[in-house]
């Protein structure tokens, strides 16, 4: 597949079926995606993902539209990972949030935000030391500090279902990470 053949950014706002987003990401020739083809990928099923959020039916359809783009994202070399694994994570809590254990368990999901942190090579030490440094002063790289605010909103996001979580070592490491990013993880 070249490049033609892939949908343009536009055509994405015009599909009403989370079939129609996942075959695409299903499909061949991404490798040829950019950062842009991306960005408007996820930003058009976002927008039907966030309108099924008031309509349990097509909720759980469109959630995993949502995370099969955001998978191939992932997988690509064109989209900052960081933002994904925010987006990944907003649309996993509020899937979790509106369909509970119909969507999934909150020691799965918070344990594939921790492999996933650890696959990207972040720390809670080292994330939380640069935190530090920024407070007294350092001015990281804009594309450094876009990521450790995207990283920030991933586990305020994972705070939102803490509190579900059951296995203690899972429960022990995402507080570890929230601490080390400033997010509150004391319920309520």
């Amino acid at each position: 597949m070249n490049r033609m053949q892939l949908p343009s950014g536009h055509q994405f706002f015009e599909w009403d079926t989370p079939e129609a987003f996942k075959s695409l990401v299903l499909g061949d020739g991404l490798e040829l995606a950019t950062a842009s083809w991306w960005e408007s990928l996820i930003a058009a099923c976002n927008s039907c993902f966030v309108a099924a959020l008031s309509d349990r039916e097509q909720l759980y359809e469109w959630g995993e539209a949502m995370l099969a783009v955001l998978a191939a994202a992932w997988r690509s070399d064109s989209v900052a990972v960081a933002e994904v694994l925010k987006r990944r994570m907003v649309a996993k809590a509020a899937l979790f949030e509106v369909l509970g254990a119909e969507f999934g368990d909150a020691d799965v999901i918070c344990s594939e935000l921790l492999r996933d942190l650890a696959e990207i090579e972040f720390s809670p030490s080292a994330v939380g030391g640069e935190i530090a440094q920024i407070e007294a002063g350092a001015r990281p790289p804009d594309s450094r500090m876009a990521q450790l605010q995207s990283l920030r909103q991933t586990l305020r996001e994972a705070s939102r279902i803490r509190m579900l979580v059951t296995d203690e070592r899972i429960g022990s490491d995402l507080d570890s990470w929230c601490r080390a990013v400033k997010v509150d993880v004391s319920p309520g």
